[in-house]
């Protein structure tokens, strides 16, 4: 880093320690800690992307590739004044940094600023960052020449190791353990939370273990594990190594809302049509039931599930026209309630803002989403 530049001796009244991480690689990553310095740094705010906006962008693409950029924090100087700042201690004496380094807090967001208005301005069509990854997705490629090495844009070697990749992170899911204690419990919640949008009948499934107070306080620690429990647990394991059944959205085609709610939780799935005209999921959503939300009537939890649905898709529904198919008819009671509270009254303009096609379907054929909502 001295001989290129990247550092240069200091005389700087900062000092931060260094800290080195071995990578996976086997090779070693300098970092400097700048804790004490990023408590007294303004925060430079800068919304980052959302993961799963990111990867709706790229729902339609024939062509994918993802590219890290290697040491992308470094093509940006820093200015005199936060040049010293920088500055870190070692056994051959004190040092700081002439670009920007890993490990300051305003980093993330100086950098995505920089590759959202200032690289990829003209490319957003079919690119994205995340920071330093860069995502490029496109139905046709029809040019090539950005030159690819070692100190430009870094091959990434793990996706010619896709599958030699994904077998340890199954193998993980398997040979997770019983949880005993609150902790795991979370842990575990956590982890297929994280996921649910993918699986279908979310809530339902984690009910044994999300409604038997196994994580509330009052609880001890050590969980008592329930067969209901078991089955709950050893079926989220199985769903999350299997293949997910969503197919990608296309935004020229009419989005179907299915929404239905029974006692314990509320259920919805977001789908459009297949070749063969049926309906095919686009996204799944579930959650439980708050226990004052329990003991609405059967036409207030159906409002709610559909004020809930709409929120959850907001990113696909808002704007467009959509068919929103329920088995009651809570659209036509919210509008003709008189002496609306203001509950419904929030519900009735949060509906206000879309496009809703309403169409009637039986309880007998709305079987699928039922069970997003009902207990086995």
């Amino acid at each position: 880093m001295l001989e290129i530049g990247i550092v240069r001796p200091s005389t700087s009244l900062w000092a931060s320690p260094v800290v080195i991480v071995p990578k996976p690689d086997g090779n070693i990553r300098f970092c400097v800690d700048y804790r004490k310095l990023n408590r007294v740094t303004k925060m430079n705010a800068y919304p980052m992307p959302r993961t799963d906006q990111m990867l709706e962008k790229i729902a339609k693409a024939k062509f994918i590739s993802t590219i890290p950029l290697t040491k992308g924090y470094w093509q940006i100087p820093l200015d005199d004044q936060a040049i010293p700042k920088s500055a870190f201690i070692t056994p051959r004496g004190l040092f700081e940094f002439t670009v920007m380094p890993f490990g300051m807090k305003t980093a993330p967001a100086t950098f995505q600023r920089m590759m959202r208005d200032k690289v990829l301005q003209d490319l957003e069509s079919f690119a994205d960052a995340y920071i330093d990854d860069v995502e490029i997705a496109k139905a046709v490629v029809d040019f090539v020449g950005h030159r690819v090495g070692r100190d430009t844009i870094k091959p990434r070697d793990a996706l010619r190791n896709v599958r030699k990749r994904e077998r340890p992170r199954t193998s993980t899911i398997e040979k997770f353990p019983r949880p005993e204690t609150k902790k795991q419990v979370r842990s575990f919640l956590g982890l297929t939370g994280y996921y649910r949008r993918f699986i279908k009948n979310y809530a339902d499934i984690a009910i044994p273990l999300a409604l038997t107070n196994l994580t509330k306080k009052t609880e001890p620690t050590r969980v008592r594990w329930t067969a209901a429990c078991e089955r709950a647990f050893n079926e989220l394991k199985s769903l999350l190594k299997s293949p997910p059944i969503l197919r990608p959205h296309h935004w020229d085609e009419l989005f179907i809302l299915q929404v239905d709610v029974s006692d314990y939780g509320v259920g919805a799935i977001l789908c459009q049509l297949d070749n063969e005209g049926q309906d095919h999921p686009v996204v799944f959503a579930s959650r439980k039931l708050q226990p004052k939300e329990m003991k609405l009537s059967t036409t207030e939890k159906e409002c709610l599930a559909i004020v809930w649905a709409v929120e959850i898709f907001r990113y696909y529904l808002f704007g467009r026209k959509f068919i929103l198919q329920t088995d009651h008819n809570p659209l036509v009671w919210l509008n003709q309630v008189k002496n609306k509270n203001m509950k419904l009254l929030r519900w009735s303009l949060t509906l206000q803002e879309y496009d809703i096609e309403l169409e009637h379907k039986c309880g007998e054929k709305h079987v699928n989403v039922d069970a997003l909502s009902r207990m086995p």
